[in-house]
C-alpha cells in the first residue's frame, strides 16, 4: 500500500525508499480495534462520545475519537522510520469512514442483542437513518432533550463522519512537518541549540513607561531589541546557509553560552539543529522568541535551513522566511 518504491543512491549502492506499507497500516487498524472496544464500554455506560458537539455544530467527539484511532499510522510511520505520502493519506481517509461505519454496526448489533431482536425486525441502514432522524440536543447542565431534529440529523451524522475520518489523519500531520533524510530514510533527531540574544533584558525594558497607557518607550526598546537579534540572526544564517554540518556546529557553538535565567534578554533568535542518526544531513529553524509590550511571550519564525534532500553531494541550503 503507498507509492511504489523509487530507488536512492547511497555511494555505490542502489536501495528502494520506504513507502508505507502493510505494517503502519497494521499499527492504525490495531489502534482502531482498541478504540472500538473503548468507545463501546462507554456506550454500554450511557456516555455517548462519537454525540458530542460543540456549539451544536462542531463534532468535537468524533474528532477526538478520530484522533485516538489514528495514533497507531503516525506510532507506525515514525517508530519505523517511514515516511507517509499522500495516497497512503487517501488510503487512511477511506479506511476512517470505513472505521465510523464499523464503530455504527457494532453499536447496532450491540442493541440487537440487548433487545433479543433479529436483523430482520430492524435493518442496519434502518437503524442508521433511524439514529440519525431521532438526534436531538439538549443544553448543558440540562437533563431533557430537545426536540428530534427529523431529516436535519443527516446533516449532524455527515458531521460526525467527516469529523471522525478528519480526525484520524490529525497525528499524522504532526509528521508531515518533522524534517526527514530520504537519504538513510531516517527522521532527523534534535541535536544542537544555539541563539543570539539582545543586550536589552526582559527587567530593564519592563521598568519603562510604568505609569504610561501607551508605553511608547516600551514599545520602541523592544523593538530595537528584535532588530537587534535579527540583524544578527542574518548575519549566522548567511554563515550557515551552505556550510556543511561542522562548520554549522562550530559557528553556533561560537555563540557563546545563554544568559542566566536573571538577565533573560528581551529578544533572542533560537537557532534549533535537528540531524540524522547515519549522515550529516541536517535542518535548522530559527525562531525569535521576545516579548509583547505587556509583558507576554510572542515567538515567530524567522528561517528554516534544510539540507536534507541531497543524495550524494551535501545539498544546497534553502532558506525560507
Amino acid at each position: 500500500m503507498g507509492t511504489p518504491s523509487q530507488p536512492v543512491a547511497i555511494g555505490s549502492t542502489t536501495l528502494p525508499e520506504r513507502s508505507p506499507g502493510l505494517l503502519v497500516y497494521l499499527c492504525g487498524v490495531g489502534t482502531t480495534a482498541l478504540v472500538v472496544v473503548l468507545v463501546q464500554a462507554l456506550n454500554a455506560s450511557g456516555f455517548n462520545a462519537m454525540g458530542l458537539y460543540a456549539n451544536g455544530i462542531l463534532p468535537v467527539g468524533a474528532i477526538l475519537v478520530g484522533v485516538l484511532s489514528g495514533l497507531g499510522y503516525a506510532i507506525g510511520s515514525r517508530v519505523l522510520n517511514v515516511k507517509l505520502s499522500k495516497s497512503f493519506v487517501w488510503w487512511m481517509i477511506a479506511t476512517g469512514v470505513a472505521d465510523w461505519f464499523a464503530l455504527q454496526y457494532f453499536e447496532y448489533a450491540s442493541i440487537l442483542e440487548q433487545y433479543h431482536a433479529s436483523p430482520a425486525a430492524l435493518g442496519f441502514f434502518d437503524y442508521l437513518t433511524e439514529t440519525a432522524t431521532s438526534m436531538s440536543f439538549s443544553r448543558a447542565g440540562s437533563s431533557s432533550a430537545g426536540a428530534a431534529l427529523g431529516k436535519a440529523g443527516y446533516l449532524f451524522k455527515g458531521l460526525e463522519l467527516g469529523g471522525f475520518a478528519i480526525g484520524t489523519m490529525v497525528p499524522s500531520w504532526t509528521l508531515f512537518a518533522m524534517p526527514y533524510c530520504r537519504r538513510c530514510r531516517l527522521y532527523l533527531k534534535a541535536d544542537s541549540v544555539a541563539g543570539v540574544y539582545s543586550a536589552a533584558t526582559h527587567a530593564e525594558v519592563m521598568k519603562l513607561d510604568r505609569m504610561s497607557m501607551k508605553k511608547p518607550a516600551r514599545t520602541a526598546a523592544l523593538a530595537a531589541a528584535q532588530a537587534e537579534v535579527q540583524q544578527r540572526a542574518a548575519q549566522v544564517l548567511a554563515q550557515i546557509e551552505r556550510a556543511p554540518l561542522a562548520e554549522v556546529r562550530a559557528a553556533l557553538h561560537g555563540l557563546g553560552a545563554a544568559p542566566s535565567r536573571k538577565d533573560k534578554p528581551a529578544a533572542q533568535v533560537t537557532f534549533a539543529v535537528k540531524k540524522c542518526p547515519r549522515c550529516d544531513s541536517h535542518h535548522v529553524v530559527a525562531t525569535l522568541n521576545t516579548y509583547a509590550v505587556n509583558g507576554k511571550i510572542a515567538t515567530g519564525k524567522v528561517a528554516t535551513v534544510d539540507k536534507t534532500e541531497g543524495f550524494s553531494e551535501p545539498p544546497a541550503a534553502s532558506i525560507s522566511v
